[in-house]
């Protein structure tokens, strides 16, 4: 058989190209066809094959997307269903080397820079670069992404760990949302490091050696927090880490102390002959930097090894134990490179802190009933006023309660060892955590040897703790913790209805919304506070006030008293008011008077909180859609100057109009960085769809919702507007009742007019919506954004405020 010339095989590729299902759509169908011809194809083949193979799969999406808009589904999630099937096929059938031939066929191509603009594709391209890691396009796109400034998004540790720089650029911005939040975030954010820095002993190693740096240049010691909870980590996972650990912080170049304190801390146990030497070595004239000594894990196995009951100890080391951990925990040293002096009297301190730490251990080594221990109770507190000795004897109450006797020797209602732990919060914040940790354990423990009654008042004395821990400030992850106890079912209700009616005596308004939130759906079960008879009046009082206090009021400075021109007259005009006063203000647009000036006007007047604050309007700033950088520097840095000026926690981004879909997603992109740049200096960020501009990106609050469903941070919320839902969509009150747990603010007015929501002369009952919108139990501000002029009458507020 005679070979295929040149003409005959390309004919054959094109025909099997033009054989292909939907063929006549692929943009390169002209190219092919000109081939076709040009080698001697016969045009009535290439339409038989066109027409034959043309099944409409792409006009037929695009009838059922018009189908599903016409039957009322908004286009936003019209083409939000289209984006996830298609991100479900490509999941599906993506193939690893047919990726990487994209890169052969000539360079990067336009699409993929394009894909990486829009969140879903990003979110798409990580869980594709997690499943296939050595593929080199999705590598490469992700080192594309980190550059364009996303490492943020990047959650999956694996992901982060292929490449050097995108490891770096993911572990740094890590580092920095670490150091930058709260105590609620500290603990989530805490295990992504932890999590990424912990993926194999190389991450670990680098990580390690990045904090050792940052912490000897900036001296910052949450940074070696940082560095000591990764390090607690990858020895709970039985890595013995230590030579690491000595290494990066120095402690090889004191080759005395590094030998006995290596030793100690790779066995988890101390060694009399080696705490000796470290003894002796800081008991001399020129002993070495005391921070070698402050290792947590060397602290705690000195406080075990002196305050456990059980221990072996030989009394003749005692002293020398004592007085290495009083050294470690009170010397302080004048730091060489600065002109800083320290504060502290070292040699007095030291002294103080040994004969405290002496005094404690005798009082509990030799008290072996609750009479001893209260016989001496006194002399004991004078002792927890040092930070050690109280952490020494909260592990002390640790191995006391634990132990099975204990019980048998004190059979009071309240042990007085809880009762410690009362002075010992009282008298250090930071201690407040190891303290609430050990209450938990003891509330969880089954103590088999106790009665069920006995028991059971035993758990209540426990929650009496607690309740006092609250009046110490550390109110939320208590509030948590009984909030999970009745959700998991597995604590007796009376045991959170004592809880909850403890709460409700101790406290009064105004209430944060924070604390409202995680307090009242305890308050609100029928178990706790429903068909159970109140023990007294005062009970059913306390449960009424908590419930009725919560509707508070934001006067909107853009829009009230809109006779007065200046804002800043209008601000002493609402302050000044005598028929209402107001919680706080919002404001649109503060940005027309510089933040000087309103510093001066607040302080030469009352002054009410700022709660919320517009962006700067993105359709007045740019035509267009910028890049995150550009809206950055035209919108979020004079708004967040604004913001921190006015000690504000909420802002709406205020964003501009569309011509199409693609354009919506850069926005809602834009949305998501924003709340991102927002998140460390702990500031919500709110969307609100608007009714009066056609083209607004945003028009709809079932997409405004999903939006902030579909988001990465916590930050991101809905402004519920009754003007603009009662024109998108009407049916208010039936809506609102799903919306609350989405909604970060609500303000009102009435409809169509914009003007006082009692008006009768609008389309909105808002004393029945304001009713409706306490049910779901909205606790935070309504701000009253409707035009009224000076002389108009806020009395009305005072039937929903009970402050007033």
């Amino acid at each position: 058989m005679e070979p295929e010339n040149e003409d005959e095989q390309i004919q054959k590729q094109c025909v099997q190209l033009f054989s292909s299902t939907d063929f006549i759509m692929e943009p390169k169908v002209f190219d092919t066809i000109k081939d076709y011809f040009r080698h001697g194809g016969a045009p009535d083949q290439v339409i038989e094959l066109l027409s034959e193979n043309y099944m409409a799969i792409a006009q037929t999406a695009t009838l059922m997307a018009d189908w599903l808009i016409l039957t009322g589904v908004e286009p936003v999630d019209v083409v939000n269903m289209i984006v996830q099937h298609l991100q479900t096929l490509i999941e599906k059938h993506f193939e690893p080397k047919k990726a990487d031939s994209i890169f052969e066929a000539g360079g990067v191509p336009s699409w993929l820079t394009e894909m990486t603009e829009h969140m879903n594709w990003r979110q798409m391209i990580y869980k594709l670069a997690e499943a296939y890691p050595h593929c080199l396009m999705l590598n490469f796109t992700i080192k594309l992404l980190v550059d364009s400034g996303h490492e943020h998004e990047i959650t999956s540790v694996p992901v982060a760990a292929q490449q050097v720089e995108v490891f770096t650029k993911v572990l740094m911005t890590t580092i920095q949302r670490t150091i930058d939040s709260e105590a609620d975030e500290w603990k989530r954010n805490i295990q992504e490091l932890v999590q990424l820095a912990c993926h194999s002993e190389q991450t670990y190693l680098y990580a390690q050696s990045v904090l050792s740096s940052l912490a000897n240049d900036a001296k910052s010691m949450i940074i070696r927090r940082i560095s000591e909870e990764i390090e607690l980590h990858a020895k709970a996972k039985d890595h013995n880490v230590t030579e690491i650990t000595l290494t990066l912080d120095g402690t090889t170049a004191y080759h005395k102390v590094y030998q006995p304190l290596c030793a100690m801390l790779s066995k988890k146990a101390l060694n009399p002959a080696d705490v000796t030497t470290l003894y002796k070595i800081y008991q001399s004239t020129d002993p070495p930097p005391v921070d070698l000594i402050r290792k947590p894990a060397f602290i705690e196995l000195l406080i075990t090894q002196l305050f456990d009951p059980e221990s072996t100890l030989n009394p003749e080391h005692r002293p020398k134990y004592i007085g290495l951990l009083a050294y470690a925990c009170s010397v302080a040293e004048t730091n060489k490179k600065s002109s800083r002096k320290s504060a502290v009297n070292s040699k007095e301190e030291l002294s103080q802190t040994t004969i405290a730490l002496e005094k404690a251990l005798e009082i509990c080594i030799s008290s072996k009933s609750t009479v001893d221990l209260i016989s001496d109770l006194n002399e004991l507190y004078k002792c927890l006023r040092f930070p050690i000795v109280a952490a020494c004897v909260l592990r002390w109450i640790e191995f006391r309660i634990f132990d099975p006797s204990y019980f048998k020797l004190d059979q009071g209602t309240t042990p007085v060892h809880l009762i410690i732990i009362d002075e010992i919060v009282s008298l250090h914040f930071l201690l407040h955590q190891k303290a609430f940790e050990l209450l938990v354990r003891f509330f969880e423990a089954t103590f088999a040897e106790l009665d069920t009654l006995v028991h059971l008042e035993f758990k209540k004395t426990i929650l009496d703790r607690m309740v006092h821990m609250l009046s110490c400030s550390y109110v939320h992850p208590i509030l948590e913790y009984m909030k999970k106890r009745w959700e998991q079912q597995d604590t007796d209700v009376s045991l959170i209805r004592h809880f909850v009616f403890e709460v409700l005596e101790m406290i009064g308004p105004p209430y944060e919304p924070s604390f409202v939130q995680l307090f009242l759906p305890l308050l609100q079960k029928e178990a706790i506070a429903g068909t159970i008879p109140f023990r007294t009046d005062e009970e059913r009082k306390c449960v009424k006030e908590f419930i009725e206090d919560r509707m508070r009021f934001c006067a909107n400075l853009s829009t009230l008293c809109n006779d007065i021109p200046k804002l800043t007259e209008r601000y002493i005009h609402i302050v000044q008011r005598k028929d209402y006063r107001f919680d706080a203000i919002e404001c649109q647009n503060p940005y027309d008077v510089s933040v000087d000036d309103w510093k001066e006007i607040m302080s030469k007047n009352k002054t009410l909180k700022w709660i919320l604050i517009n962006s700067l309007p993105l359709y007045d700033q740019t035509n267009g859609i910028p890049s995150f950088n550009d809206y950055q520097q035209i919108v979020l840095d004079r708004t967040l100057a604004y913001a921190k000026a006015f000690n504000v926690n909420k802002v709406h981004l205020v964003m501009t109009d569309i011509e199409n879909d693609s354009e919506r997603s850069k926005i809602i992109d834009l949305v998501y960085q924003a709340a991102t740049f927002f998140q460390p200096h702990h500031i919500m960020c709110l969307i609100e769809p608007i009714s009066t501009r056609l083209n607004y990106y945003l028009r709809s609050y079932s997409t405004a919702i999903d939006i902030v469903k579909s988001s990465k941070t916590d930050n991101l919320k809905v402004m519920l507007d009754s003007f603009h839902l009662q024109r998108l969509h009407g049916n208010l009150t039936e809506r609102v009742q799903g919306m609350i747990p989405f909604v970060g603010h609500v303000q009102i007015s009435q409809t169509p007019k914009r003007n006082c929501p009692m008006s009768d002369d609008g389309e909105v009952n808002h004393r029945y919506f304001l009713s409706k919108l306490v049910e779901p139990f909205y606790q935070d501000f309504v701000g009253l954004e409707y035009t009224d002029s000076s002389n108009a009458s806020f009395e009305w507020l005072n039937e929903f405020s009970k402050t007033n």
